[in-house]
């Protein structure tokens, strides 16, 4: 492994990269795969019966009729920019362990003063189950979460100790890196995505090694836990449970609460079937 210094030299390197210029996801990507990370880092195995939800915005009426629609994307042409875990044209498995996480991350109106011209809006949140054990590298090192997030800090103490026991005198260079990729991770880009190439190039080097990542939520102030996790893990150990789709309407300047909600009453295949709506 390179020593403190070389892996200090190397994090400067990233930091001076022009991240809106067209060809520096390669210099990343080889600086990350190539100098920075030349080992798999610690990971944590979570039981099958891991409960997680994933919000999907609506922009329209509609409802959603089919378990796809509410999992990973499909239409990988579309996707054009770089997102906390996926490069371009990738589709990855946003999700997270709390319901008021998974619409926060996923809703601009809880982004700067994407509330002013928002009146109300429609979310469906889908419930998902592991059916087989989850392997996810831990993006836990910001102190910040640390300090305001309980499950972040006591997994922390696990990784402490599994660095301590697989690297031994190495310990102290793992920790500039995971220091260095955790606050990439806690990053507020504010809009510009292109500043997502760090993390989303360690996130490649994750999914290669483990069925995912696991990282503070950004919208909840590092307070919830987010997974981004590969699709062929998706599909392979996680099961559709059921679904809600709620409706919320503003309350004063920037408040929202909710006004309606229905959820799935039966699920055959990958259709969907949804009962009445009931005013809250």
């Amino acid at each position: 492994m390179k020593s403190i210094e070389e892996i200090k030299k190397v994090i400067s390197k990233l930091n001076i990269v022009d991240f809106n210029s067209e060809d520096s996801y390669k210099t990343v990507e080889n600086l990350m795969k190539n100098e920075l990370l030349q080992f798999a880092l610690p990971t944590k195995v979570f039981e099958p019966g891991m409960i997680l939800f994933r919000c999907s915005n609506h922009y329209d009426s509609k409802d959603f009729v089919t378990t796809t629609r509410l999992s990973y994307r499909t239409d990988l042409a579309e996707i054009k920019e770089f997102g906390r875990a996926n490069i371009k044209e990738q589709g990855v498995f946003y999700c997270t362990d709390e319901v008021a996480t998974a619409i926060g991350e996923t809703n601009s109106v809880f982004r700067g003063d994407g509330h002013k011209n928002v009146d109300s809006f429609s979310v469906t949140v889908s419930v998902w189950r592991s059916i087989a054990p989850l392997e996810f590298t831990l993006i836990i090192n910001n102190k910040f979460a640390q300090e305001k997030n309980a499950v972040i800090k006591k997994y922390k103490t696990d990784i402490d100790k599994l660095i301590k026991e697989l690297f031994n005198g190495e310990a102290e260079q793992v920790h500039e890196i995971l220091n260095f990729i955790s606050n990439e991770f806690a990053l507020n880009t504010n809009g510009n995505l292109n500043l997502y190439k760090i993390s989303s190039a360690f996130s490649q080097l994750a999914f290669e090694t483990s069925d995912g990542v696991m990282y503070p939520s950004v919208q909840r102030k590092l307070e919830g836990n987010n997974f981004a996790i590969k699709p062929s893990s998706v599909d392979k150990k996680l099961e559709f449970v059921e679904a809600y789709k709620y409706k919320f309407v503003k309350k004063g300047e920037s408040e929202y609460v909710q006004s309606e909600v229905k959820n799935t009453i039966e699920v055959k295949g990958i259709n969907i079937k949804w009962g009445e709506n009931t005013s809250c």
